[in-house]
């Protein structure tokens, strides 16, 4: 996924373990992102209604994302309801200061299943991962 030709989503994967979603992002950055530009993403049961939220800086830390040419992997994690076994993401990059979505320019997945939506400011993934990586809270390369 390329957000506004300033940083892509070169990677995605989901999965579910002992109640815990697992979430690991893959980013290239080509260009300076904004301070204030934040990931959102929407955890969504089955029936695509929001139940959960992993909004949050990328990387957790503004000033590293400011510099240009950098790739990393984080990875964060959301405790689900009782029940849910299955979940989908709604995900996407915003403005904090003004709530402005970046536009997407570009949607690609190996093993998922992404589906632009939102006006073309989000995507919607499906087809969680069976055996997640082991990763770190966060890895700049």
């Amino acid at each position: 996924m390329n957000f506004g030709n300033v940083i892509s989503l070169t990677g995605l994967a989901f999965g579910i373990e002992n109640q815990w979603l697992k979430v690991i992002y893959r980013w290239h950055c080509s260009e300076k992102l904004d301070e204030d530009s934040l990931c959102f993403t929407h955890v969504l049961d089955d029936h695509r209604r929001v139940i959960g939220f992993l909004d949050h800086v990328i990387l957790g830390d503004p000033d590293l994302t400011r510099q240009k040419g950098w790739s990393a992997s984080e990875s964060l994690r959301y405790r689900l309801p009782l029940g849910v076994h299955e979940v989908h993401l709604r995900l996407g990059l915003f403005r904090k200061s003004s709530g402005e979505r970046v536009p997407i320019q570009e949607v690609s997945a190996d093993a998922l299943t992404l589906s632009l939506t939102d006006q073309g400011t989000a995507v919607v993934a499906s087809g969680m991962t069976r055996l997640l990586p082991k990763l770190p809270r966060s890895q700049l390369e």
